[in-house]
């Protein structure tokens, strides 16, 4: 994504909305998880447009990404969007 795919990638992440997308390898005794987070201008459809789109590196992302590494099927409904269940910044009231 970052090496002959580079101008792809940012292509990408720009024409999805997508800011920011931190993505973290959690260890864990059953084994390693990707974790990843979407800030952007509509985080909550991405998954969605990009599983649906027929440009060919969103077909390339699905695939190789989305269901090689995430298990997702493209042929599905994409999972809901996640829920933030706690927000913490050092100095910053983030309570509702």
């Amino acid at each position: 994504m970052f090496g002959s795919k580079k101008a792809e990638t940012e292509e990408f992440l720009k024409r999805a909305g997508i800011e920011k997308e931190p993505v973290c390898l959690q260890s864990t005794p059953i084994g390693d998880f990707p974790v990843t987070y979407i800030e952007g201008t509509e985080p909550q459809s991405v998954n969605a447009k990009i599983m649906a789109s027929h440009h060919p590196y969103d077909k390339w992302f699905s695939e190789a990404v989305m269901t090689g590494l995430h298990g997702m099927d493209p042929s599905q409904v994409p999972p809901p969007p996640v829920e933030v269940a706690l927000e913490w910044s050092f100095g910053k009231d983030t309570s509702q």
